[in-house]
């Protein structure tokens, strides 16, 4: 919320950099698993993170495959809870 004259409140500012570093440590944890994805000719992207969901795009061979979608997710979720974020829950939209 803003603070008077529409000037962000420090609690704002402090949302905004907390938001920033949990989107560090996602990509941290991303760039890991891109390169595994690369030697099988996919890759990931993230479209964003609300409320503890990181939403997540497959492209490439994976997306078409069922079963890697379930083990990426079940993957990623575990190594974002060891990285310390905030994650609840990856979901996979589809392209």
């Amino acid at each position: 919320m803003a603070g008077s004259g529409g000037i962000p409140s420090l609690n704002d500012v402090g949302d905004c950099v907390g938001d920033y570093d949990m989107r560090e440590r996602v990509e941290g944890v991303l760039e890991r698993v891109r390169s595994h994805l690369r030697g099988d000719g996919a890759n990931i992207e993230l479209l964003g993170i609300t409320e503890g969901v990181v939403t997540i795009k497959l492209t490439g061979g994976c997306m078409r495959c069922p079963m890697s979608q379930i083990a990426l997710v079940t993957g990623l979720e575990n190594a974002l809870k060891e990285v310390g974020s905030d994650v609840k829950k990856v979901v996979i939209v589809r392209a």
